[in-house]
């Protein structure tokens, strides 16, 4: 194949890729299932009964449920949620400043019947995490480099 071809083929894809992430990131929110945090504080009452997926950390612990400050990706807003459930009990034990996804469905007075909680990781884990990341594209890398070497001259993959 003509070496034209081919930086015409690689720019198109190129593109084409990008076109589809600016694509996504304009969109995104428009296809979210979920009331938005934004939309939680502004008017919380036309959104009671629905689910929701909520994004935020435990601020406190009670009698009542778990208080969850409630984060959205333009920064928090001063909503706080209280959690009740047998799922509030892994918030409880999560304790002040947890980070934590909760879903479930919105109740009045700004309640929430938690379905599903997942704690957020520690730094800990996201280290080890990206340390294994790490080592399985360096095997990757060497493993196909034994068996394959790119001829940049030619823009190709060929067989050693």
């Amino acid at each position: 194949m003509d070496r034209r071809i081919r930086l015409l083929t690689a720019g198109v894809l190129l593109v084409g890729t990008l076109g589809l992430c600016v694509h996504y990131g304009a969109t995104h929110e428009a296809g979210w299932p979920y009331p938005t945090g934004e939309q939680l504080a502004t008017d919380y009452a036309s959104h009671v009964g629905e689910r929701a997926l909520v994004f935020g950390e435990v601020r406190s612990v009670n009698e009542k449920g778990v208080v969850v400050r409630v984060l959205h990706s333009p920064g928090e807003f001063t909503t706080d949620l209280v959690v009740v459930s047998e799922e509030a009990e892994v918030l409880a034990e999560v304790g002040p400043g947890g980070a934590v996804q909760i879903y479930g469905t919105l109740e009045p007075d700004r309640r929430m019947d938690a379905e599903a909680v997942v704690v957020e990781r520690d730094r800990g884990e996201t280290l080890y995490t990206l340390v294994a990341s790490l080592a399985g594209i360096a095997v990757a890398v060497v493993s196909t480099t034994r068996h394959w070497r790119v001829n940049a001259r030619e823009l190709r993959i060929e067989a050693r």
